[in-house]
């Protein structure tokens, strides 16, 4: 009973690791709208749904859009979906890595209606409200890139948390209303998550 005990604990610290990174990535993701300015009696757009994924091919209907997921991500539906009001949790696909900590694509709507900002400036404000414990480091400031014949923007950081670096990348168009935002974690190297970024360049419109 008490060799038990000593492997019970671990696996208890692992699953407190792992749980403990998802809620700062998805908290992260909301700071950017806890933050959002007043806005001036602009009418809310209508909340899409969330879409439906078929293999690797996330849809959206209410978007108009198509995504497909880099190799070997599942997606995860034991999440919550919801996140603050107006913002849509779209979709969380994971990546086993043979490491406690998994690899994360993030999908997000938020209401475009809620703020004066472009789509530049509200990928730079993402960044800039991330709390300083995470020691953020932009390795990039937003720049414009092209999908799909449409200009979307993106920036690339570095956080470092109980002693482990993560990279990430934001990526972000304005779309029907709404900021369609993808969030790719890794905390392997910034190659990594450079290349699961790359899988944007899959997004088609319709």
């Amino acid at each position: 009973m008490h060799g038990a005990e000593p492997k019970k604990n671990v696996r208890l610290a692992v699953v407190s690791k792992m749980l403990s990174s998802f809620w700062c990535v998805l908290c992260l993701a909301t700071l950017a709208t806890a933050q959002q300015p007043q806005g001036g009696g602009a009418e809310h757009s209508a909340q899409p749904y969330r879409g439906r994924i078929a293999g690797r091919i996330y849809s959206n209907d209410s978007l108009g859009l198509t995504y497909q997921l880099p190799e070997g991500f599942f997606v995860n539906s034991d999440l919550p979906d919801r996140m603050q009001t107006g913002s849509l949790l779209l979709m969380i696909a994971d990546q086993h890595t043979g490491r406690p900590l998994r690899d994360r694509v993030i999908m997000v709507a938020d209401d475009a209606a809620r703020y004066t900002w472009t789509t530049k400036e509200y990928v730079t404000k993402y960044v800039r409200a991330k709390p300083q414990r995470l020691n953020v480091t932009v390795l990039r400031e937003a720049y414009p890139i092209q999908v799909a014949g449409q200009e979307f923007y993106r920036v690339d950081y570095k956080k470092r948390e109980e002693g482990k670096t993560g990279y990430e990348t934001f990526v972000c168009v304005r779309r029907k209303g709404f900021f369609v935002s993808w969030t790719f974690v890794s905390f392997s190297q910034e190659e990594e998550v450079d290349q699961m970024a790359g899988s944007i360049q899959t997004v088609s419109f319709r």
